[in-house]
């Protein structure tokens, strides 16, 4: 029993000291295959480009469905990232001079920046989403669209996206 006890923890600790630098997360900042350089952020259109894709296999459609879809919407993805785009350089810059006025009477103006940013980012995602239905619509495409698919594409289009906090485009979830 006692061996036992000594052989856990051993194994362990072997499994621990058998990674490599920078340990699970590889990559990161502090591991051997960090970047040397900046990645380039994403531009609108590929921004624009993914949220359709992620539209496209939310609904299961097929490349011509997804094209009509594409056809449908225009520039109006495109028009949503970009004003996504300003509001959160707008939010971070509010952010930013909110962590230099913290004590100062200036907090009450750096919150009112950061709401309206907010309230942009969360408008424009709404303008998009009444846009992808209408879209949906025209393309022909709405009638497999049940109530509860239609909700929860909205939500998806609104609460910013799939995966983790803030999905693919940032911003708060609801």
């Amino acid at each position: 029993m006692r061996l036992r006890l000594l052989i856990i923890p051993a194994l362990m600790a072997t499994a621990l000291f058998a990674q490599g630098p920078g340990g699970f997360r590889r990559g990161q900042a502090n591991g051997t295959n960090a970047p040397t350089t900046t990645p380039t952020p994403p531009t609108p259109a590929t921004l624009a480009t993914r949220e359709l894709n992620m539209i496209a296999t939310f609904l299961g459609l097929t490349p011509t469905q997804t094209s009509s879809l594409s056809a449908a919407l225009g520039s109006d993805l495109l028009t949503e990232q970009d004003a996504l785009q300003v509001a959160a350089s707008s939010l971070q810059a509010a952010y930013t001079k909110l962590a230099s006025d913290i004590g100062t009477a200036n907090v009450t103006t750096d919150l009112g920046n950061i709401s309206s940013a907010i309230a942009s980012s969360v408008s424009a995602r709404v303008t998009a989403a009444g846009e992808v239905l209408t879209a949906l619509e025209t393309a022909n495409l709405s009638s497999s669209l049940t109530p509860a698919k239609q909700a929860g594409l909205v939500r998806m289009l609104v609460g910013g996206g799939l995966g983790g906090p803030g999905g693919f485009r940032g911003g708060p979830r609801f």
